[in-house]
């Protein structure tokens, strides 16, 4: 059977964290598009997000090997 090969696109916009549990990360939305918005709400824009658990799971299947 061939090896899996990582989805390159995910494997670029997914940070996985360190520890017991590793949790995968993303970035939030609309942050190229929100010129108009408020600068507290483009300041939230930089953290990152968690992603749900339901995304995880095809996540994982994209990137073998987390």
């Amino acid at each position: 059977m061939p090896k899996m090969r990582t989805h390159k696109g995910a494997n670029k916009r997914i940070e996985i964290t360190n520890g017991k549990t590793p949790k995968l990360l993303r970035r939030k939305k609309v942050r190229g598009k929100n010129v108009k918005a408020s600068t507290s709400k483009l300041r939230q824009t930089r953290k990152m997000a968690t992603v749900s658990r339901q995304d995880a799971k095809v996540i994982r299947k994209l990137i073998p090997g987390i």
